[in-house]
């Protein structure tokens, strides 16, 4: 059951090294850029003139940086881990998009679902109390604000890009999902600890995780025998081969210049890099593109040092 809009909860995060399932801890909201303090100075003759003093101007400037501050959406997601800025790659992928479209923002690592409109992180609380949840409706927002700002893209271009996205997310978030939920020793070692045993008592958690993983298997298999886990990691071998086509020798998929189609690429490539699973099936899949990882590395250096 969703929580109201004003009672969102406290920040639960904690930082995690390769391979470590996260324990709760309870943190204020975290956030990815703080009001700067400018020194004391001397005033200027047209601060004279207007009667103003150095104090005043200042104040003034903290004042606009504060409203600015107060109105940037926060990012509900899971928290760290793996190194990587939320040990989700769902919520990786959210995140990462915000960043390649410099949206300021703070960060709530609630790892709660219930608090979301839809039962899943992440999801984005605009400043007027508003909850926009999935990469999909997301990213619908961040191109809404570019429209409003006049930077438009081509029509063409949207649709390019939307088609990877959908690559990536359809075949690689599926296999990803399935690799972590479907795999019986991912699902005893890492998803049921830390998605159920370290936030439900027991028999809670357990029936929590079971039904999460039927809805991945279903969403991954489907209803019929139309697809088989080999089949998962088929299409997701697919995928990486496209992408990798696609990149080439280019920094970005699309040329000198990220977009969000890197973004959502990053995330699930990151986390298949990066998270230690008992059972490995997709890290062998990426790992053979070499352009791939790079595109990785290259990726997290210029949109995420600052979290390293």
């Amino acid at each position: 059951m969703s929580a109201p809009p004003g009672d969102l909860g406290t920040d639960a995060s904690a930082t995690l090294t390769a391979g470590q399932i996260p324990q709760q801890k309870e943190h204020d909201s975290q956030e990815l850029s703080t009001p700067l303090q400018s020194p004391r100075r001397q005033g200027t003759k047209m601060e004279a003139a207007l009667g103003l003093r150095p104090t005043d101007i200042d104040r003034l400037g903290q004042d606009i940086m504060l409203r600015q501050d107060l109105a940037a959406p926060t990012l509900y997601q899971h928290g760290p881990g793996y190194g990587l800025a939320s040990h989700d790659p769902h919520c990786l992928a959210v995140h990462a998009v915000l960043r390649v479209a410099n949206v300021s923002f703070h960060v709530n690592n609630c790892d709660n679902e219930n608090m979301s409109p839809t039962g899943e992180l992440p999801f984005l609380r605009r400043c007027n109390d508003e909850l926009v949840a999935g990469l999909e409706n997301i990213s619908a927002y961040i191109g809404d604000r570019r429209e409003s700002d006049g930077n438009c893209v081509s029509t063409d271009a949207v649709a390019d890009m939307r088609a990877y996205v959908n690559l990536v997310a359809c075949k690689c978030g599926t296999a990803v999902d399935y690799e972590l939920w479907c795999e019986d020793t991912n699902y005893v070692g890492v998803a049921s600890k830390l998605y159920g045993q370290q936030r439900y008592p027991w028999p809670l958690s357990s029936v929590l995780c079971r039904m999460r993983q039927h809805q991945v298997r279903a969403r991954a298999l489907g209803s019929g025998v139309q697809c088989t886990p080999e089949h998962v990691y088929t299409h997701a071998d697919s995928a990486f081969t496209a992408l990798s086509a696609k990149l080439n020798d280019q920094p970005y998929l699309f040329g000198d210049t990220a977009t969000e189609v890197d973004a959502v690429a990053y995330a699930y490539l990151a986390y298949i890099l990066h998270a230690e699973l008992p059972c490995e099936k997709l890290k062998p899949l990426v790992q053979k593109h070499g352009n791939l990882v790079h595109f990785c590395q290259r990726f997290r250096q210029a949109f995420f040092a600052d979290a390293e």
